[in-house]
């Protein structure tokens, strides 16, 4: 029977996103101090990153948090168009911030990582997904070339599952699914309360097993869904 293992609590504080290093440290978001926190197994506060501003190491509205394949920190820092990368001693190393034709990332909302370290970033305000190479070079964008009747609505949320792109829409109720490579395979969802179906979703993970979970707070629930691959192209 699943149940609540440890509470923590900590005053003062807005938290929008946690995950777990390899070591078993708690990285944590708090919107509202704008910080980026590291937290022990027993819940103290080790590190506090950043303030809330535009320079180097500083937040603006960040909204996601990812721990690389490279043991690297990634914040998608929303407010200042970019993603800046930690190592786990909370050290700046890097910040990522123009597209493939070298704009601004243009409010990056949501991160995701594929098993050869290639970054997928959803930018909110342009509606697309820009992928990156873990030293930010841009290998390309997925979705911008949609036909009109499927182009994204209002995107929150993605998550690279094997050899495919799972990106959320809320506005479409929909999950779309790509291929690596940016091809559309496949869509499912609609808006309901049935099995499948989403009301207000708004976050999408992968887990370990092939599985995927899809929370929506207007359904009050989490949903677990197994999803049919497409086997990947040989190289």
């Amino acid at each position: 029977r699943n149940h609540i293992e440890k509470t923590i609590k900590i005053p003062d504080t807005a938290f929008t996103d946690a995950v777990q290093d390899t070591q078993g440290f708690l990285w944590v978001i708090d919107r509202k101090g704008g910080e980026l926190l590291k937290m022990g197994p027993d819940g103290r506060v080790l590190l506090k990153i950043g303030a809330s501003g535009s320079r180097e190491g500083y937040f603006s509205h960040p909204s996601d948090l990812m721990i690389g394949v490279d043991g690297l920190i990634y914040v998608a820092d929303q407010g200042n168009d970019r993603v800046q990368v930690f190592n786990r001693e909370g050290v700046f190393l890097a910040a990522f911030s123009k597209d493939a034709a070298g704009r601004p990332l243009g409010a990056p909302t949501a991160l995701a990582q594929d098993r050869r370290g290639n970054l997928y970033v959803l930018c909110r305000e342009r509606k697309v997904i820009v992928v990156l190479a873990q030293n930010g070079r841009v290998i390309g964008e997925i979705g911008g070339g949609l036909p009109e009747g499927d182009a994204f609505d209002r995107p929150v949320d993605l998550a690279v599952l094997e050899n495919e792109l799972l990106v959320l829409d809320a506005g479409k109720k929909t999950v779309y699914v790509f291929g690596l490579d940016g091809r559309l395979i496949q869509t499912f969802g609609a808006k309901g309360v049935g099995k499948g179906d989403f009301k207000d979703p708004v976050s999408i993970a992968a887990l370990d097993d092939g599985r995927v979970m899809i929370s929506g707070p207007e359904n009050r629930r989490v949903q677990v869904l197994r999803i049919l691959q497409t086997p990947a192209t040989p190289e």
